[in-house]
């Protein structure tokens, strides 16, 4: 079952789920992943979590951050931190996590973008993700080089407001 929760919803346990499955993908110690998680993650970020039995099998986040648009402050949400324990890869999980995330973000009217590497374009465009060719944009937490911006419901918004 997907549970979608705000940072304040999730109890010390969930927290500690995430940062032990973070754990299972990059290699740092689990205070590190909970040091991360505590600097990073803001109350009002946006968690799924997929659950098998208590235990939270599949992740992502959507963090709410902005960027700058002819002059003006647009917010926006940042698809982060998309992991599926490798037990349970290959059974739809992905598709079903992702159109959670998808309808979330249609509903709110509100932009979502994701960082990948070039390997992963074709993964998340079958998820309905567009590529940004246009890497001019400024975007105040895309600041690794080699990584790909995505979107979701960018060319829907106005900009004109």
């Amino acid at each position: 079952m997907i549970k979608v929760l705000t940072t304040r919803q999730l109890k010390r346990q969930d927290i500690f789920q995430i940062c032990n499955l973070k754990n299972t993908y990059w290699r740092f110690s689990l205070d590190k992943q909970i040091q991360w998680f505590q600097k990073n993650i803001k109350n009002n970020d946006i968690h799924f979590c997929y659950f098998k039995r208590r235990n939270i099998v599949a992740y992502n986040s959507l963090r709410k951050s902005y960027f700058i648009f002819k002059e003006k402050k647009k917010i926006f949400y940042l698809f982060d931190t998309f992991l599926i324990h490798k037990d349970f890869r290959k059974i739809g999980l992905a598709k079903k996590m992702m159109n959670q995330n998808l309808k979330l973000l249609k509903k709110s009217k509100k932009i979502g973008f994701l960082l990948c590497q070039k390997k992963h374009i074709n993964f998340y465009k079958k998820l309905k993700w567009k590529y940004l060719k246009n890497q001019n944009y400024k975007l105040n937490i895309f600041k690794k080089k080699n990584l790909h911006i995505m979107f979701i419901n960018f060319s829907k918004l106005n900009f004109n407001n």
